[in-house]
């Protein structure tokens, strides 16, 4: 994954937002309220922002496990719990969303700011 490495921290913005900052620099910002102006509660947008990166690599390393667990069930028992199957789904879809994410701004992968 090709985001801004970490650590992100939370810093108070300079009017009402809270900024998302990385490598000495501000990478993202949160409002206090969404698009038609209603209340929303951007603390926790926010923090949940600065875990992507932790949250995002538990992901991975819980996909690698869940398909090496996976493929050991269908060789050594001849299938695998159907809620384990959609765990290693929901991880692959997750990480392969990043990746689109990531491509979109100009197409060539770079840190998705």
């Amino acid at each position: 994954s090709k985001h801004t490495p970490e650590p992100w921290e939370i810093v108070e913005g300079g009017v009402e937002g809270v900024n998302i900052k990385a490598g000495g620099q501000i990478i993202a910002t949160v409002w206090p309220t969404d698009l038609s102006h209603k209340p929303i509660d951007h603390r926790a947008n926010a923090g949940l922002i600065v875990s992507a990166p932790r949250l995002l690599r538990a992901c991975e390393a819980t996909e690698r496990e869940l398909g090496a667990y996976v493929q050991w069930a269908y060789k050594r028992q001849r299938g695998c719990p159907s809620e384990i199957e959609s765990a290693w789904e929901l991880c692959k879809e997750v990480i392969a969303q990043t990746e689109v994410i990531a491509q979109t701004k100009g197409g060539k992968g770079g840190k998705a700011d």
